[in-house]
């Protein structure tokens, strides 16, 4: 006769089997629930995590909730929360997505439908923006960033060297230049957003790199000055975009952009210094030697154009080929004489600008500059190309 434990032996083990599985289902469940499962096909040093912060989130809670946050972490405002950074927090918060060892973190901030507010004068007298650390990885979600800078000239974001932004569905407004991808290896990530800047909506600075990937899509872009200024050996992917500016909507003295579905376009063609630095593309008159040449400057010192590329200065800023296709893209100008749709220059020797665009593009006149341009009013000699200009594979 068979024993006890050996005759019903084999329930106890299915007893314990099943106990297992329903431990352990439910450990699954709690962690799909608080955020801890980890992605299968990445490894990291650590789990994903969500943080849902209560009502009343003041800046200093912010900024303490994004100073303990380890790796992976998505901090969430409560629904429709305002949070006023106060005067110099934007500093603070940007140290907060720092690791203690300096690296930088992979942070999501979830605005949930609210908005950081940053419009508070520090008491040394300087407005701060957000710096995205070196090495890290911020994603901004859903929600507004209203930010104040010290000037048109200061930008509300700054994206560090190998860092990476995102941003999607979120609107941001600054009175200066939105968001600034400042060194090499940075990636900007714009996604079904509106970025509106009092001078430039996103600028890059001028960098021997072309390690620099800005991607927009589905977005708006604005600027009081210029939308979008890329002068350095770039990399920019634009699709199903608005991109607007008051005197420029694109500047490229330098990198390459593949734009798709998408309309460029200038409101007026004045950026408030109608001047001879920056004013109607016929009565520019900015010059830098002694030839009397109309050599353009730094920054915004151009004639107006809604599409700019190629440069005509006479310094070696801006290394590296302007490089630009469109396919199915809208060039649209208030006015062809004053602001022509296209513009394109090559004044030294080893600057090469191509643009290339299909039938279904809408881009209005191609100017190469000192067409159409009275050299007898303005006093300038002869405008002369030393680099190279091909439109559609022909050279200009």
């Amino acid at each position: 006769m068979k024993s006890t434990l050996q005759k019903y032996g084999w329930i106890v083990v299915t007893v314990i089997v099943v106990a297992a599985l329903i431990a352990g289902g439910m450990l699954f469940a709690n962690s799909i629930k608080n955020g801890f499962i980890r992605d299968t096909n990445s490894f990291t040093d650590e789990m994903p995590t969500r943080i849902e912060l209560e009502k009343g989130v003041s800046s200093s809670t912010l900024i303490n909730e994004l100073k303990t946050a380890k790796d992976n972490t998505t901090i969430v405002l409560p629904v429709g929360e305002s949070v006023d950074m106060g005067a110099g927090n934007l500093y603070f918060l940007s140290k907060a997505l720092e690791n203690e060892d300096g690296t930088g973190k992979n942070i999501t901030l979830d605005l949930n439908g609210g908005e950081i507010v940053s419009n508070t004068k520090h008491s040394n007298g300087y407005y701060y923006g957000l710096t995205v650390p070196d090495g890290s990885n911020l994603v901004i979600d859903n929600g507004a960033l209203n930010i104040t800078t010290q000037s048109s000239s200061s930008s509300a974001i700054v994206v560090g060297t190998g860092a990476t932004l995102k941003i999607k569905n979120v609107s941001l407004k600054s009175n200066g230049a939105c968001i600034f991808p400042a060194s090499t290896a940075s990636k900007l990530v714009i996604e079904n957003s509106t970025i509106e800047g009092g001078s430039y909506g996103i600028g890059t600075n001028r960098l021997e790199s072309s390690k620099i990937k800005i991607t927009l899509k589905d977005s708006i872009i604005k600027g009081g000055y210029c939308a979008l200024l890329i002068n350095c050996a770039s990399n920019t992917t634009i699709k199903d975009c608005e991109i607007e500016g008051a005197g420029w909507a694109m500047f490229v003295r330098a990198g390459t952009v593949n734009a798709s579905n998408t309309t460029f376009k200038t409101t007026d063609g004045d950026v408030g210094y109608n001047n001879q630095y920056s004013c109607s593309y016929k009565n520019f008159k900015y010059t830098q030697n002694s030839d009397g040449a109309p050599y353009w400057g730094e920054g915004f010192q151009c004639p107006y154009a809604v599409v700019t590329l190629g440069d005509y200065s006479n310094r070696d800023y801006y290394s590296g080929d302007a490089v630009c296709t469109f396919n199915n893209v809208t060039v649209l100008s208030p006015n062809r004489s004053t602001v022509p749709h296209v513009l394109c220059a090559a004044q030294m020797a080893d600057k090469t600008v191509n643009l290339n665009y299909d039938n279904e593009s809408q881009i209005g006149e191609v100017v190469i500059f000192g067409e159409d341009y009275d050299y007898e009013t303005n006093g300038h000699p002869e405008i002369i190309h030393n680099g190279t200009i091909t439109i559609n594979g022909q050279n200009q």
